[in-house]
């Protein structure tokens, strides 16, 4: 049960993709007699510190490394270049890939360019069904091949402040992947031929200091298939978390469904589901 991070990105686009920015106010200075506050559990949507970090990540089935360096423009909530370096290792895929975002307020455009060696590839002739069942079948007689292949990806994100504890986020981006035709995509847990797909994904995130944030999320995918191109929705809901374990921790799962769908999702799970669960510990050089 592996995902690719990229919605930041991955994953999490990557996964650092998945975790928007959005503007707050300057916070008040804390008197050098006292200690600083840890930070409030929401603040994996804040705009990010400026400087060199390293993230770590365990997901689902799955380890990811980044180091991204944050050059902040006047003043973090205002702008900020990011490029990040990244590697993960997982139960169905590897790669490397590096990223660039530049956000400007409440908007950020990306591309991402990578390597990724799938090491338990599904893929089919023209017209058959992968399916889940397929796939499970194919696991437990251990016929997959191992293949690899390049991809790039260009995106653009709105993180919208609606109130206080409402922040509205979109991602719309443009991704072709030089993968076999008619085969399993480990990252959006679908099926597809090689070419560009668009994907589009929203969530409304409901948010508190002392919570963190959570609401629904939708993912709408424009698919190479057979041929020709089809539209593919899913539903479900992202949550964020600091949780404490360790300075400048997050947890992150997100989670879509496809009711009927004999072919999305994670094979391993037995429905259509793509569950993405993250840990992330953010470390500054």
């Amino acid at each position: 049960m592996a995902s690719g991070a990229t919605r930041a990105a991955f994953v999490l686009a990557s996964i650092a993709s998945a975790l928007p920015a959005s503007s707050f106010a300057a916070e008040e200075p804390i008197p050098k007699d006292e200690p600083a506050p840890p930070p409030p559990r929401d603040y994996f949507l804040a705009p990010p510190k400026r400087g060199t970090w390293a993230l770590l990540d365990a997901y689902t089935a799955g380890l990811q490394a980044s180091l991204e360096h944050r050059h902040v423009i006047a003043r973090e909530d205002y702008a900020a270049v990011t490029p990040r370096l990244n590697a993960l290792g997982s139960l169905g895929f590897g790669e490397i890939s590096a990223h660039t975002d530049v956000r400007f307020l409440f908007f950020a455009v990306g591309v991402s360019g990578g390597f990724r060696r799938v090491w338990r590839t599904y893929a089919f002739e023209p017209g058959f069904e992968g399916t889940r069942d397929v796939r499970t079948d194919i696991d437990d007689r251990k016929a997959f091949t191992t293949e690899h292949w390049g991809y790039g990806e260009a995106r653009v994100r709105m993180a919208l402040p609606v109130h206080d504890n409402v922040l509205f986020v979109g991602n719309a981006a443009a991704r072709y992947e030089d993968c076999p035709d008619n085969s399993y995509d480990w990252l959006h847990t679908t099926m597809h031929d090689r070419g560009v797909l668009f994907r589009y994904d929203a969530t409304v995130f409901f948010k508190s200091p002392g919570f963190g944030a959570i609401g629904p999320t939708a993912r709408v995918m424009d698919l190479p298939r057979a041929n020709g191109r089809e539209l593919e929705a899913a539903g479900g809901f992202t949550f964020g978390r600091r949780l404490g374990l360790l300075p400048n921790d997050i947890f992150l799962a997100n989670v879509l469904a496809r009711p009927g769908d004999a072919s999305f999702g994670f094979q391993i799970l037995r429905m259509p589901v793509y569950a993405l669960l993250v840990y992330r510990v953010q470390v500054a050089l």
